[in-house]
């Protein structure tokens, strides 16, 4: 084959050069955009199938999407802080709003995807840059901001999202701050978006009527919205989720008893995680199921019996909740006597009763002196608790205020995995042990929750405070 003539060389090299820029000028996808601005990201399979739902987010073909993966699977990188760059990457005269818990939260969305659009060439506005509010030169851009919360400003074109909108247990039992968050979507969020804009809700399931819950509810009335919805338990089960007929659901690839990420979460680590964290929280947080807000925290085969106490506890207590008022009406005075010994909890003594502030007093008085190696004796710090405190502090030693964190529910519901568990024994042949339990078994239901309360406290006191509810979403690989 004879030599090529200097202007078939230089044919050759203009042809490849247009095919170069060629290429610069296709619009690269979203999987090959995570690549150039984030190349160290896994692919997991699951993380596959959640970039080809947003690239059909990007591409028009989907306009309502909610996706509910466990904790810690990746699901804040991909959509939170990579796509939002993506999507102003393809259309920079449009805008994208992102939202989460705490308006610092989006603040770190806004700025990781501030960095993956410059890392792709976009410009900025060098007046207009800051992770709260920064935009184009073609007249888009992004804005952060918390939910439920004011939103000034701009509103939003190429996506709305919502990522997590509540931030812990505390939070998913609080009606009023549920209800605020349904206010806020359709006053404030809602409102703000363009015609056809898309709306993305990522989130980890915490409760039955949480965002997710109240729009999928939503559903069922006139004008649905058709959502999307990408729901991957971190255990697949045999039964799929229900979800109403209006919705499409992206199809799950495995085979029940398998796990979604067994790279990073195998099996007998899902396993250990759901003992240490309780069916209520697992198959809320990991399996997406969240269990109705009217109870069922506490089982009755859970509980454990004795028929001799340990004589060797680690420490002995005493946990009060009072409440004195002598009528037929009043809640009740419970006072409890607990023994901690190693991971195990023994209730020893217990009084209840509706009792005046000289009965309670006295009962006190009794309980300390029928146990005098409860070296701690706590009551709430407050209301009724407070002047029991001020009455007995100089003549009873080791008097402990608690301030209770959180509600009623919260703090029940702190406790639960360690009764699930099998770590906390009640005495057999008592009288009032069979109401004790069907307390705990109607909880938050029932007309009285004195028991609950003294139990928790105690519980939560001699675990150093250790409770599931302070899980948070904050990690090193992303929500």
């Amino acid at each position: 084959m004879g030599k090529k003539s200097i202007r078939q060389q230089w044919e050759d090299a203009l042809s490849l050069l247009e095919a170069e820029n060629s290429d610069d000028r296709r619009i690269l996808s979203f999987h090959e955009f995570v690549d150039k601005v984030y190349p160290r990201y896994k692919w997991y399979r699951h993380c596959q199938v959640l970039a080809n739902v947003l690239q059909r987010v990007a591409d028009g073909d989907l306009k309502r999407v909610m996706v509910f993966l466990p904790p810690r699977h990746g699901k804040s990188v991909l959509v939170s802080k990579l796509f939002p760059g993506y999507l102003l990457y393809r259309h920079p005269q449009k805008w994208v709003g992102l939202n989460s818990y705490a308006a610092e939260l989006s603040y770190t969305f806004s700025r990781a995807s501030r960095d993956a659009y410059r890392e792709m060439g976009g410009k900025m506005r060098d007046d207009a840059a800051a992770v709260k509010n920064w935009e184009t030169p073609d007249g888009g851009g992004c804005w952060a901001a918390g939910v439920g919360g004011p939103i000034t400003g701009k509103g939003f074109g190429s996506a709305g999202i919502i990522d997590d909108p509540l931030k812990n247990a505390k939070e998913a039992l609080s009606a009023t701050i549920k209800r605020g968050h349904q206010d806020w979507y359709g006053s404030t969020f809602y409102t703000r978006g363009e015609p056809d804009a898309p709306i993305i809700l990522v989130m980890t399931r915490w409760a039955e009527d949480d965002l997710a819950g109240w729009l999928l509810q939503q559903e069922l009335e006139d004008e649905p919205e058709h959502w999307h919805i990408v729901n991957f338990e971190a255990i697949k089960e045999d039964c799929p989720p229900k979800f109403p007929s209006t919705c499409t659901v992206e199809p799950d690839w495995r085979s029940p008893g398998e796990a979604l990420c067994p790279e990073r979460f195998d099996l007998p680590k899902l396993n250990r995680l759901q003992k240490r964290l309780g069916s209520y929280f697992f198959q809320a947080l990991y399996q997406q199921h969240p269990s109705p807000a009217e109870g069922n925290y506490f089982k009755r085969s859970w509980w454990q019996f004795y028929k001799v106490a340990p004589s060797d506890f680690d420490i002995v207590i005493q946990s009060w909740d009072c409440a004195f008022k002598e009528t037929n009406t009043s809640d009740y005075v419970v006072g409890q006597v607990w023994g901690k010994r190693g991971g195990q909890f023994y209730l020893l003594d217990q009084v209840r009763a509706r009792m005046d502030i000289n009965a309670t007093l006295q009962a006190i008085r009794a309980m300390s002196a029928k146990y005098p190696n409860s070296t701690a004796k706590l009551i709430e710090d407050k209301a009724n608790g407070t002047a029991v405190i001020d009455l007995l502090k100089r003549e009873i030693p080791g008097l402990i205020p608690i301030e209770p964190e959180g509600g009623k529910q919260v703090r029940a519901v702190a406790i639960a995995p360690y009764v699930e568990a099998g770590n906390v024994f009640l005495p057999e042949s008592t009288s009032w042990v069979g109401d004790y339990i069907q307390e705990f078994s109607v909880f938050p239901n029932g007309s009285n929750d004195d028991q609950v309360d003294s139990t928790s406290q105690s519980i939560i006191w001699l675990s150093s405070r250790i409770s599931c509810w302070s899980i948070s979403h904050e990690n090193s690989w992303g929500t």
